[in-house]
């Protein structure tokens, strides 16, 4: 029993001002999907555009994304964890403002990709960070650990479909992006005061990025992805023509 309580008081009081910082910080790519995807049908009236262009807005973000997944090992290992986690905070609250200020849906659409690009190295690094700086100080009861990190992941589906109703209720579509500022800016303070320094890495044990193997990754994984979008977009075709044919 005494060494049960003493691993769960070293996992408590150890690892929770970094597991706040990761929460913080992880809760915004999570909500930001779910935040947008209400908003589509306003952003498609303010740009007045059609349904498979603004649809676009929340593909893109998801293409970044999944290019952006497995470059996050490398890029840990090449410039440490706290930089890398800094750094995608930074580019989302920045890709968030962006957003906010879009004037077309051209623009509208890249600005979603620089934030899903963010999304793609926080949200692999949520548990690595964890899990790694637990396994520094001899955590070895790592089951608590996990499930907590997985709290943004379960709760942002629900928080960000109730924000974005009340954003669009309340305020103008430019805080359907705007909202992740604030809580950006918060995360990125609560990290520069809690995350670990990094430990600098020998230039002789530093592994090169694999060019090739990244671009087959992420460039087949992107094509499954647009093929699934194509696919859903080209199912919608034939309702539209049996519409216009039934109208006629």
């Amino acid at each position: 029993m005494g060494i049960d309580m003493s691993r769960r008081s070293a996992t408590t009081t150890g690892l929770g001002p970094l597991v706040t910082a990761i929460i913080l910080g992880g809760m915004m790519p999570v909500m930001d999907s779910t935040i947008v995807s209400i908003g589509l049908h306003t952003l498609m009236e303010t740009f007045t555009t059609t349904a498979s262009t603004i649809q676009w807005v929340t593909t893109s973000y998801l293409l970044a994304l999944t290019v952006a997944v497995p470059v996050v090992g490398w890029a840990q290992l090449r410039f440490g964890s706290r930089r890398l986690w800094l750094f995608g905070l930074l580019t989302f609250v920045i890709g968030s403002a962006l957003c906010s200020l879009a004037w077309d849906p051209v623009s509208l659409i890249a600005f979603r990709a620089v934030q899903g690009f963010a999304a793609g190295i926080l949200m692999p690094l949520m548990q690595t960070m964890a899990v790694q700086e637990a396994k520094r100080q001899g955590i070895e009861e790592l089951g608590g650990l996990v499930a907590t990190l997985s709290l943004p992941i379960a709760a942002g589906p629900i928080l960000g479909p109730v924000l974005g109703g009340l954003v669009l209720n309340w305020m103008s579509w430019h805080w359907l992006f705007l909202i992740n500022v604030p809580i950006g800016i918060a995360a990125i303070v609560v990290a520069v005061a809690v995350l670990p320094g990094d430990s600098t890495v020998p230039s002789t044990g530093r592994r090169g990025l694999d060019v090739v193997g990244l671009l087959s990754v992420a460039g087949g994984l992107a094509g499954l992805l647009l093929g699934f979008t194509g696919s859903s977009e080209s199912r919608d075709a034939p309702i539209s023509v049996k519409r216009r044919v039934g109208d006629g």
